[in-house]
């Protein structure tokens, strides 16, 4: 009978959804006891497997939060790129991306809460994920340089402050536990992100729905 006290002498994973399983664990744990207060033992019994199962994916917790993390920020990526596909000028796409966002994170509002809060100051793999997604929003919003020619002239770290401060905003809004709130946020934020590349007449109708 093969040695079961050691998660290192388990054999490979047959199961190729099993890791997504626990990665979603972790995401319900999170949202429900909040960082501090997860175990093993609770991801396992939200996977519903043993609680070796889950360490043959993740030695530690955080290795886990930070795999959900990234499965959580690419999804609103996948989900704001998905909702621009259609061909439509870019002020456009840019208040439909941010609201396909807003309605993400008012949809998962309590995991949104943890990713923002808790686990980015959990350690330097956690903050390079977020940067990483936040990078890829910025190289989006800097497409209104192409769009306008007087914005090429723009300070280059435009697009990351506009990024970061948008960013730390909502983090500071899922304090307040009130998606409505989140929501009622994206005529603001999309007359601040378009403002610098479009002045602030045509930002502002973009924001109201216009065009």
């Amino acid at each position: 009978m093969p040695d079961r006290g050691s998660r290192h002498d388990q054999p490979d994973i047959p199961d190729p959804g099993e890791r997504d399983r626990i990665v979603a664990a972790f995401g319900r744990a999170a949202a429900a006891d909040g960082v501090r207060r997860l175990t093993f033992e609770a991801v396992a019994t939200y996977a519903g497997l043993p609680r070796e199962r889950v360490e043959a994916h993740f030695p530690n917790l955080e290795a886990g939060l930070v795999a959900t993390q990234q499965e959580f920020l690419e999804r609103l990526r996948l989900e704001a790129a998905d909702a621009c596909t259609a061909e439509t000028e870019w002020p456009v796409k840019v208040r439909i991306a941010l609201r396909s966002v807003l309605a993400s994170l008012a949809e998962s509002e309590r995991l949104a809460r943890v990713f923002s809060l808790e686990v980015a100051g959990m350690g330097a793999r956690a903050a390079q994920t977020r940067f990483k997604i936040l990078d890829e929003f910025a190289v989006v919003l800097a497409e209104g340089r192409l769009y306008r020619p007087t914005a090429a002239a723009l300070p280059k770290l435009t697009e990351q402050l506009l990024v970061d401060g948008v960013a730390s905003l909502l983090a500071r809004r899922l304090l307040a536990e009130d998606p409505d709130e989140l929501l009622a946020l994206e005529p603001e934020l999309v007359e601040l992100v378009l403002c610098p590349y479009l002045g602030p007449g045509r930002a502002r109708r973009i924001a109201q729905g216009g065009d």
